[in-house]
Parts: C-alpha cells; sequence; structure tokens
C-alpha cells in the first residue's frame, strides 16, 4: 500500500490532489488554530509570569531556547536578582523575631540558607573554583571540602598557601612555616 501510494504521489503526480479510498480518512499533521492559539497564549501566560516574578522561563516549562551554559548563567541570575534579595529579608525577620538576644546587642545566632548546590554548576567549574581559592589563599583545603560535603583532613588542611611562591601559612598566626622536602613528588600538607 505505501509503495502504491508513493507512486501515485512522486514524479509527474506531485502536488497534484490524492484520491482516498477504501474507507480511508486524511490524518492533519498540524494542530489546529484552536490549539495553536492555546498553546499561544500559554507561552504568553509563562512569559507573563517570567516578567513579573523574575523567574526564568526555563523553571516555568520553556526550554525552547536552551543549552547547558545558558540554563547555568540563567540559574545564577535568578539567585542573584530574585532569589537572594528574597532570601535576605527572610533572613533579617527571623534574625529580628525569633534569634534571642539581649536588647542593643545582636544576637549570637545567625540565620543562612544553603544555596550552594543550586549555584555549583558542573563539576569541572567546581574544581576550577576550589583549586584558584587554595592556589590564591583565599581558603584552606578544609573548608573547601566542606563546601563540598567532604571530611576534613584534620589540622593540616586549615593551613593557607602564599600566592607567591607557594609556601604554607599558618592559618591562626598568619606566620609562613618553611617547607619541607616532600619525599615524593607534589605537596606535602605535613607540618
Amino acid at each position: 500500500m505505501r509503495s502504491e501510494w508513493e507512486a501515485m504521489q512522486s514524479g509527474s503526480n506531485t502536488h497534484k490532489v490524492a484520491i482516498l479510498d477504501q474507507e480511508m480518512e486524511l490524518q492533519p499533521l498540524s494542530i489546529g488554530p484552536d490549539e495553536a492559539q492555546f498553546m499561544e497564549s500559554q507561552r504568553f501566560s509563562r512569559e507573563t509570569i517570567s516578567g513579573l516574578f523574575g523567574v526564568p522561563l526555563h523553571l516555568l516549562g520553556d526550554s525552547s531556547k536552551l543549552s547547558r551554559a545558558s540554563t547555568e548563567e540563567l540559574n545564577r541570575a535568578f539567585y542573584t536578582d530574585t532569589l537572594n534579595p528574597i532570601i535576605s529579608r527572610i533572613t533579617q525577620a527571623i534574625a529580628l523575631k525569633v534569634l534571642p538576644r539581649s536588647p542593643g546587642q545582636a544576637s549570637d545566632y545567625s540565620v543562612d540558607f544553603d544555596v550552594s548546590a543550586r549555584l555549583a554548576g558542573d563539576e569541572t567549574a567546581q574544581m576550577n573554583r576550589v583549586a584558584t581559592l587554595r592556589q590564591w589563599s583565599i581558603s584552606t583545603i578544609n573548608e573547601q571540602r566542606e563546601a563540598l560535603g567532604k571530611p576534613a583532613l584534620g589540622i593540616a588542611g586549615d593551613r593557607l598557601l602564599s600566592p607567591l611562591n607557594m609556601n604554607v601559612i599558618d592559618i591562626h598566626t598568619g606566620d609562613v612555616i618553611a617547607p619541607t622536602q616532600p619525599s615524593s613528588p607534589g605537596v606535602s600538607l605535613e607540618a
């Protein structure tokens, strides 16, 4: 049947009217005007909600114009522009109304929302961030391991590196510790 149909509708018969027999019915492959209008109104509703509340379209189910990189940037912008101000107001309200404090003094406690998992990005970007923070003495190995949900390495992981020549710096005193000769290639964490 398929080969007969293709023979009748190809070559010089292309674009001619097809005749259906044997009680066949034509099933349109496109959507009708009502369905198209409904889909357009849904898209418009998503765009309206997105504009009013600052929520990226992909979080409302519209993934028509996305790549992985743009999704990560949109998530980051969503946090910075929309969620961060809301979270800030919530933490301030909790700190003011819930946390115990003496009159005229700040509380010994604080409130924080952990959004690090939402902002983490891909694993390569995370590892580059960890390496950069470690290399330039912005954080210790233990601080980065904690941020990644890994256990601390003990006191050796609390040391900073000196950016100029990568000497080890004592985090508590700020003193440069003379480097030891490692027994194998690489950096030794031993004191």
